[in-house]
């Protein structure tokens, strides 16, 4: 699983949309006037990096053996009040 989230990521990055996503981080001005669309680009990176933690989650939770909200993790805000 992991093999093919890391051979999907290069291919992603080597893309075109990989390489507007790399315009975009270097300079946003530059790659709007180079005629890529930033909005719909940042959006993208938005849901797809969703997706993939979307997908861990769901492969996390049945390994943990729980998918419940519990007060047994380490940093909790209870223990700042």
């Amino acid at each position: 699983m992991v093999i093919g989230a890391v051979i999907l990521v290069t291919n992603l990055h080597r893309s075109r949309l990989g390489r507007a996503w790399m315009a975009i981080r270097e300079d946003e001005v530059a790659a709007a006037a180079m005629g890529i669309n930033t909005v719909t680009t940042k959006l993208l990176a938005f849901a797809i990096g969703a997706s993939f933690s979307g997908f861990a989650g769901a492969y996390y939770a049945p390994a943990s053996a729980s998918s419940a909200p519990t007060r047994s993790c380490s940093w909790s805000p209870s223990r700042f009040w």
